[in-house]
Order: structure tokens, then C-alpha cells, then sequence
């Protein structure tokens, strides 16, 4: 070993205890072989032991997921966070809770909340049961709440067909137009300020591509053009 180089023979690393350096480089890194609390060996990039990015040969992740309810015995069912129900009640937490998540203002900022007991994932589960492969969690009433009696498992293409009619907009202000009636899955019938009537996709009056029936932007370029011929004229003058 070159005098330069840091001898971590011995040293512990949270659950890693360095055995021996590994004659191999990987990506010009030096390996350690190190042994887990647990037995099991590995090799182990020198970096990520001294920045503490690597702690274990992954039962620490394991027993952390766990103590923080990724993982639920009560029930006879192992609940990992990829699990399919588990997917589902985070999703839906974020949906209503989380102001930056980007559903929020589809849910929460709407006023659809999540069934108090709901907050702990155990009594989800206890309530919806198993979700099947192709599923997704579903609302009966689109604009209740995540509760008993108004929550179910559906599967996933009959979801995408009931969202694209799902958000009411009825009455809804979105910059100069207001939504008056759906039109179809994917439009909305919609009154301007200036009187006009015109007919919107629903997914750009939610981001905001569309305010107005296009007075607004004629109105932008009447006020161009004076400015224009203001400096036109100004021009003449000065010559």
C-alpha cells in the first residue's frame, strides 16, 4: 500500500467494519472489503464509507422502513413502500396535504381532505382491504373527500376514463373566461368578460394557457400598434 493512502483496516463505519483493501480499483476508487453487523461481505467504495453514504449492506434501510410503518405485521401482509396499497395512501396524503406536491391544487387546494383515522396506514388498509395489479384508488364522488363510503378500488383504464370529466370547473374563474358547461371529456364551454363565448380544453384552462377568448391578446397588440405609430410620428417630427 502506498504511504499516502489512508489505511481504514479495522475501522467501523457505522455498520461496516473494514476488513481488507480490494487489489481492484472500480472508477479509479479504492474498495474496501468490509463485513456488515449482520455477516454479510462486501466491497465497498472508499468514499462512499468516509462520507457515510454507505451504513450497511441494506438491513439498516430495511429496519429503519419498518419502525416508520412501511412495513405492517397486524394484518398478516408485508407492506413495503413499493407495495401496491401502501402507493396508493401516499399518493393520496400528498394529493391533500402536501401544498407542493403538483395534484395539490386538484385536491387539497379544492378542500378534499383525508379521513382523520386515514392518516395512519393501518387503518387504510384495514378499511380498502388488498389492492389487485391494475388497480388504482377511486372516488365515487369526485368531489368528496378521501373516506369510507365515497373510496374503491377500480381498475386503472376505467380511472383515466372517469378523470377526464372527474374536476368539476363549473363556475370557475380561469383569468378573463369563466367555465360554464363540459363539452365532451375534454373541453369546457366558457364565458369571457368581454361577452365572448368560446370553447376550451380543460387541460388549458388548468395551466393556464388559455384567459381569455383572444380579446385579450387583440387588445395587447392595439395598444403595440399605438406605440408604434406614436414613435412613427415622433420620428417624423424630430427629422
Amino acid at each position: 500500500m502506498a504511504t499516502n493512502e489512508i489505511d481504514l483496516r479495522g475501522k467501523k463505519f457505522s455498520r461496516w467494519t473494514v476488513i481488507a483493501p480490494s487489489v481492484k480499483y472500480y472508477k479509479w476508487q479504492r474498495r474496501w472489503q468490509c463485513v456488515c453487523e449482520c455477516g454479510f461481505v462486501v466491497y465497498v467504495n472508499q468514499c462512499s464509507l468516509l462520507s457515510g453514504r454507505s451504513r450497511s449492506c441494506g438491513c439498516l434501510q430495511r429496519e429503519v422502513a419498518a419502525e416508520i410503518g412501511l412495513r405492517s405485521i397486524t394484518h398478516g401482509r408485508t407492506i413495503v413502500a413499493r407495495n401496491l396499497e401502501y402507493a396508493s395512501w401516499n399518493t393520496m396524503k400528498q394529493r391533500c396535504l402536501n401544498s407542493n406536491s403538483r395534484e395539490y391544487r386538484y385536491y387539497g387546494a379544492r378542500g378534499i381532505t383525508v379521513y382523520e383515522p386515514w392518516l395512519m396506514f393501518e387503518n387504510f388498509y384495514s378499511d380498502m382491504g388488498p389492492r389487485d395489479k391494475g388497480y388504482e384508488l377511486d372516488r365515487i364522488d369526485p368531489n368528496g373527500n378521501y373516506e369510507p363510503g365515497n373510496c374503491r378500488w377500480i381498475p386503472r383504464w376505467t380511472g383515466k376514463q372517469r378523470s377526464q370529466i372527474k374536476l368539476d370547473l363549473q363556475n370557475r374563474r380561469f383569468g378573463r373566461l369563466i367555465a360554464i358547461e363540459p363539452r365532451g371529456q375534454q373541453r369546457w364551454r366558457c364565458n369571457c368578460d368581454c361577452g365572448g363565448i368560446t370553447v376550451v380544453r380543460r387541460q388549458a384552462l388548468l395551466q393556464d394557457q388559455i384567459k381569455s377568448c383572444g380579446c385579450f391578446r387583440r387588445e395587447k397588440m392595439v395598444a403595440l400598434n399605438l406605440v408604434r405609430r406614436s414613435k412613427k410620428r415622433n420620428r417624423v417630427y424630430l427629422d
